[in-house]
């Protein structure tokens, strides 16, 4: 099973228990050019894709990002409907401040990025989102959406 998530939800916790579930990093897809540049291809997402599709085919529970790209490969390329997990519109400020301690605690380029993101976009991702797995429904086979800050990440899987 392959499921997208929405940073902060737990991809990396949830997988550091369960070693039937892999958070496949979109970060490691970057690379640095001869001239000390962060760079990525711009196909970079169907290598990414095509490393879900096959760990997922070896029995693990997938979790890959939320990138717009990676969803429509997806829904394209993928022989069964994925899943998604993402955070409602009403818990904006909690989620903010999830990201924000996350952030505070790691001190991380990539938590950095996450939260900056996320404080900029959350709105339209989360509407999109929504608005995907309401009417796209050929993307989705099942969506989680958290409700509350209080949750449980396996929980919600199992329920996928």
């Amino acid at each position: 099973m392959i499921i997208t998530g929405y940073q902060g939800i737990g991809k990396s916790t949830l997988a550091a228990k369960n070693d039937k579930i892999i958070d496949l990093e979109s970060s490691s897809f970057w690379k640095i050019d001869k001239n000390g540049n962060r760079t990525r291809p711009d196909d970079w997402y169907i290598y990414y894709c095509q490393v879900a599709q096959y760990l997922s085919k070896q029995g693990y529970i997938v979790f890959v990002s939320c990138h717009p790209e990676v969803r429509n490969w997806l829904s394209v390329h993928n022989e069964e409907k994925f899943c998604a997990i993402f955070p409602d519109l009403s818990i904006k400020e909690d989620w903010l401040n999830r990201l924000k301690d996350r952030l505070n605690i790691s001190n991380s380029e990539k938590d950095l990025r996450a939260y900056m993101h996320a404080k900029a976009y959350y709105d339209n991702d989360i509407k999109r989102l929504w608005h995907e797995s309401q009417y796209n429904v050929e993307y989705y086979r099942n969506v989680a959406i958290i409700k509350d800050i209080n949750y449980d990440l396996q929980e919600l899987v199992n329920s996928l």
